[in-house]
């Protein structure tokens, strides 16, 4: 997949390089480059195993001269709200810990962990008032993703036999699965160049599922589709790739 981008990030950077445009001018193509983090509030099925989620990652998408534009990107999603906590309770002892290899008690966190890979298709709006120049405006976007999460489980660096990685498996409840997205917000593209951002609201619904033989707590695989829902915002740092026309000076 990685490879994949590269490739594509420089195939689209030859073809964005080969005119000098002005970005204030008028609405042209460009390759960007976006580091995105969304703060999402889980819902449906995910909502009732965790918290506030976050993701992080990076897009790359392609904006053509009539504001459409393609991404695809990868995100790490992450966060400290496991709601479903207790998946261990047959292998703790009675204050809440694991006991180690070597007898002494164990701290064992419970994390949410995973990743997101989203593609998708959108369309800028300019609108005056809001809109510096014709790259600008209100934004729509509608897509696809493929989502991957789990209940993570953390010790301390003593050795826990029942918390190994072979036996966490039976525990971390590792979902994943295809789902729709949409979001609508606003993108900024600076005529000069200085700053470049993307800010607005995210939703998604996801088609998952249990991907494990069987959950070691329960005794029993768990087949059951899952609707796992978010929503939330979206912000983003936006690093364009084209080539400036020269500045224009005028002498009188």
């Amino acid at each position: 997949m990685l490879k994949k981008i590269i490739f594509l990030w420089a195939v689209f950077s030859v073809s964005a390089l080969k005119a000098q445009v002005s970005l204030a001018d008028s609405a042209i193509k460009m390759l960007n480059m976006n580091v995105t983090y969304s703060g999402l509030i889980p819902a449906g099925d995910m909502g009732k195993r965790f918290g506030y989620t976050s993701t992080l990652g990076m897009d790359l998408s392609y904006k053509l001269a009539n504001n459409f534009y393609f991404s695809v990107g990868v995100n790490y999603l992450f966060g400290g709200k496991v709601k479903e906590d207790t998946i261990l309770k047959n292998i703790l002892a009675d204050n809440g810990q694991l006991i180690g290899n070597n007898g002494s008690y164990v701290n064992v966190r419970l994390q949410e962990a995973g990743f997101v890979v989203p593609f998708s298709v959108g369309k800028i709006i300019p609108m005056k008032g809001i809109s510096p120049n014709k790259n600008s405006g209100l934004y729509v976007e509608v897509g696809g993703q493929f989502i991957q999460h789990k209940i993570a489980i953390q010790t301390a660096q003593s050795r826990v036999y029942a918390a190994s990685d072979a036996y966490k498996k039976g525990y971390d409840r590792l979902t994943n699965g295809f789902g729709v997205k949409e979001a609508i917000g606003y993108r900024f593209y600076d005529s000069k160049g200085f700053y470049n951002f993307d800010i607005g609201f995210v939703f998604s619904q996801n088609f998952t599922q249990n991907r494990r033989e069987v959950n070691i707590d329960t005794g029993i695989k768990d087949e059951t589709k899952r609707m796992d829902l978010l929503q939330g915002f979206r912000v983003s740092w936006i690093y364009p790739i084209y080539q400036r026309a020269p500045e224009k000076f005028y002498y009188r």
